[in-house]
């Protein structure tokens, strides 16, 4: 591919570069600014002058916050902490289908992500909070910092920017959920401010026809060069993406050849692979809604058992099977209990296997949702 600028233009603009690197690193220690350079490298600093236009003072502010923000929020060391001190961390490994795999042809690092595949709603709703959400996000992009500084080590050339393929095979009208897209606004603000010019190019694939309404409600949390990197395809998108990645690189499911599988997603249902609960669990029980929990049993004579209560108003609560056509049939009967009184407990003997739910019905009040804390096992 042809450069629109001439060598002589090129050389220039890297020497602009340099000299507000130089600048920036001299400005940082004049102002006793420390940092951690093994992590915060000169293409680290050079990304933040790219965001600021070479503006040596903008960068020096941009990176100073993002310090800040990283010493606020532990950042530094949030890959060896993350899987043991966040609680949430084993769900949302599970629950969000994304992985760094494979390189283009110039070497930049590929991310994919299935979006389309996960339960946001089911998540924030029923287990994890907004906050830890958020810092899996954070998560993810200190994955992909660590990998493109080893790549650029082992190709001795910037790979400092990666691509993104986003698979929103699933996205539904119900995935426009508010607190989701305020979510997505706050990560997009942490990858802007604190990871700014990482994207090299951001390719949107199985696109549903919502997505041209949902980019709208989105670009106007995109700089103009992160909007620029967008590309947003349908079902038809493998001969873009070989353009830019070997077969050999791309996972079969993309249209390449890697058998690599990126796994995860679907409904959040709450409980572990056995049916029993990750922890208590505190939910909302909409005016005139239910809220259900699932329960696998794969042994006869099983026991379900149960724990809550809510606060200030009753319940009420029973057990469906789900038979082999898809129908419920009632086990317990749903009663309205006193469970803003006492705690209910109960047990039942699953004399089946297959699927069962434990249902909280709240469709008798009109106007007053309940706040559920249960636990199942």
């Amino acid at each position: 591919m042809h450069s629109k600028y001439s060598e002589e233009e090129r050389r220039a603009h890297k020497e602009k570069e340099n000299q507000a690197l130089l600048a920036l690193e001299k400005k940082l220690e004049e102002n006793g600014v420390t940092y951690d350079k093994s992590i915060h490298t000169p293409l680290v600093l050079n990304s933040f002058l790219k965001a600021h236009r070479l503006d040596v003072d903008a960068a020096y502010e941009g990176f100073t916050a993002c310090l800040k923000w990283r010493a606020e929020n532990n950042v530094d060391t949030l890959l060896q902490d993350a899987p043991t001190t966040n609680p949430y961390f084993e769900i949302l490994s599970k629950y969000w289908p994304a992985a760094y795999h494979g390189t283009d042809k110039e070497g930049a690092l590929i991310y994919i992500e299935k979006a389309g595949s996960v339960d946001v709603k089911g998540l924030v709703t029923s287990v994890v909070p907004e906050e830890h959400l958020i810092y899996y996000h954070v998560y993810l992009q200190e994955q992909g910092r660590v990998l493109k500084a080893q790549q650029t080590e082992k190709l001795g050339k910037s790979c400092h920017a990666h691509i993104i393929i986003e698979d929103l095979n699933g996205l539904g009208w119900g995935s426009i959920y508010t607190p989701g897209m305020d979510i997505m606004r706050k990560c997009i603000n942490i990858d802007q401010s604190y990871y700014p010019n990482t994207l090299k190019k951001y390719y949107v694939v199985n696109a549903p026809a919502i997505v041209t309404m949902l980019f709208k409600m989105v670009s106007p949390w995109l700089d103009t060069a992160t909007a620029a990197k967008v590309n947003i395809l349908g079902s038809d998108y493998q001969e873009t993406l070989l353009a830019d990645i070997d077969a050999s690189e791309l996972p079969v499911e993309f249209g390449g050849t890697s058998d690599f599988v990126v796994t995860g997603g679907g409904p959040y249902s709450g409980a572990k692979d056995d049916g029993s609960m990750v922890s208590p669990l505190e939910v909302t029980v909409g005016r005139q809604d239910k809220y259900e929990a699932r329960v696998i049993i794969e042994n006869e004579r099983s026991l379900i058992t149960w724990k809550f209560s809510t606060v200030g108003y009753d319940i009420g609560f029973g057990i469906q099977f789900e038979t082999a056509s898809g129908e419920r049939e009632a086990v317990v009967a749903i009663d309205r209990v006193n469970s803003h009184e006492e705690a209910i407990e109960g047990c039942y003997t699953a004399e089946k296997t297959g699927t069962y739910f434990l249902v909280w019905d709240n469709t008798f009040s009109t106007w007053t949702k309940k706040t559920l804390t249960y636990l199942v096992t």
